[in-house]
């Protein structure tokens, strides 16, 4: 039986149409007992939905700074409603009814069998900065993006890890506590739902 799949697409929409479906999303995840816990926080995407609302408004007539940051803050809203959508994906366990209490859209488009492979080749190196690193991974085949995350060790439970989506095989984490020990790990994302993680990588950040 094909698994219902979270549809995003929030670049294809127009700036007031992404603000519209933002907000709806945000009020049918509200005390949601379906999502309980949702990844980003449902106030941090106000936060951002907020200062996005607020840019459009800025940005009619404005300077081009103004629309420079208008662009930067439709970038994080997408970015962290796709993280979102990744968390009601796990959490209503494919199961249409659920999902469709989320306020996302769902695709048409039937999910295969099988999860991704788990990635190989991961790498964790020193970024060009002080309290910055690289990553970088061997494509994965299928891979629509792929979902980094980290952890300041010791790890004791899931919520220690912190995401980190990427649309390429390599991304770029600032701002860590530079002599600090972290473990690194990452997933390719497909259709199913199921996420297969690489090995993960321990590393002092420099």
């Amino acid at each position: 039986m094909n698994t219902a799949k979270i549809a995003t697409g929030f670049s294809r929409l127009r700036e007031r149409e992404l603000e519209h479906k933002a907000r709806h999303i945000l009020s049918c995840l509200t005390d949601n007992p379906a999502f309980p816990r949702p990844i980003p926080s449902l106030a941090d995407i106000r936060a951002t939905l907020d200062a996005y609302s607020a840019a459009l408004i800025s940005a009619i007539d404005g300077s081009p700074e103004d629309l420079s940051f208008k662009r930067q803050k439709r970038a994080q809203l997408e970015g962290e409603l796709n993280l979102l959508a990744l968390y009601v994906q796990v959490a209503g366990h494919g199961k249409r009814e659920v999902l469709l209490t989320s306020g996302f859209d769902l695709s048409k488009i039937p999910w295969p069998i099988e999860p991704l492979p788990r990635p190989q080749n991961f790498r964790v190196e020193p970024g060009n900065r002080q309290g910055s690193v690289r990553l970088s991974v061997q494509g994965v085949d299928g891979a629509v993006n792929y979902l980094f995350q980290y952890a300041s060790l010791p790890v004791r439970s899931d919520s220690d890890w912190v995401n980190f989506v990427s649309f390429r095989a390599q991304a770029k984490i600032d701002n860590l506590t530079s002599g600090k020990q972290y473990v690194f790990r990452v997933a390719g994302v497909g259709s199913h739902p199921v996420r297969v993680f690489s090995e993960e990588v321990c590393s002092v950040v420099t």
